[in-house]
């Protein structure tokens, strides 16, 4: 069976590439402190295809873009609100957010 691509799809997010990961881990670093779930989860790889992140995780996610949800950083709250909505789509979905 062949599927199109367009129809295993419930929300696509572009993350942005590991740089631009970096850049947005450093600036949440005092907030969440080293070894963070975003860090562990979103940056371990520099590639990242083909991860997939499913429940728990969603919950140490979920408690770490609490904390980030008030940054004063435009680029943060966007960030966090992205990995939200994922996470909500993933729930409802009931299937696991997968990087490609």
């Amino acid at each position: 069976m062949h599927l199109n691509w367009d129809a295993v799809i419930a929300r696509s997010w572009r993350v942005e590439n590991i740089s631009h990961i970096a850049a947005l881990l450093e600036r949440i670093a005092g907030h969440l402190g080293e070894g963070s779930a975003l860090e562990r989860i979103v940056r371990f790889s520099a590639s990242h295809v083909g991860d997939v992140t499913e429940e728990p995780g969603f919950g140490e996610l979920e408690r770490e873009l609490m904390l980030i949800e008030s940054n004063p950083d435009a680029w943060v709250r966007e960030c966090a609100h992205g990995l939200s909505e994922l996470i909500g789509m993933a729930r409802h979905e009931q299937n696991p957010i997968v990087f490609v």
